[in-house]
């Protein structure tokens, strides 16, 4: 919001990724009874909070240098040739394998969908999307 330091957001988004990721491995693990579907799950999870946290700085970066874009088009060149790696090692395990892979890699979508909800509530709660019109 307004009065909020400059990454308050990220850092949120951040923290609500960590907590989703510890609750998706234990429900995989939960519901699956398989350790490797669970370790596939946080794998997964991992890679997409890094490839997460890649993306912001080389944003940053180019926001600020206004040039280096070529750097920024190699960071994620390089999170999708990973992502790819897992992707294909994930399939040779089983089908099931792959479904919790893609499982992991949307806990940083969910985070990002929870902390705008959150924003929508308090700004819904706070008033702040009335418009007076007279």
């Amino acid at each position: 919001m307004k009065n909020e330091p400059k990454g308050a957001a990220l850092q949120r988004i951040k923290r609500i990724a960590m907590v989703l990721t510890v609750i998706v491995v234990v429900a995989a693990a939960a519901c699956t009874q398989s350790w490797l579907c669970s370790i596939i799950t946080f794998s997964a999870a991992v890679i997409a909070q890094l490839g997460f946290l890649l993306l912001i700085r080389a944003l940053d970066r180019y926001m600020r240098m206004r040039r280096g874009m070529a750097h920024f088009y190699m960071v994620a060149l390089a999170k999708l040739a990973g992502i790819v790696a897992f992707f294909f090692i994930a399939s040779r395990v089983s089908e099931q394998a792959v479904l919790f892979f893609l499982l992991g890699l949307s806990v940083v979508v969910m985070a990002v969908l929870i902390e705008g909800g959150i924003q929508l509530l308090r700004s819904l709660t706070h008033g702040r999307t009335q418009a007076n019109h007279r």
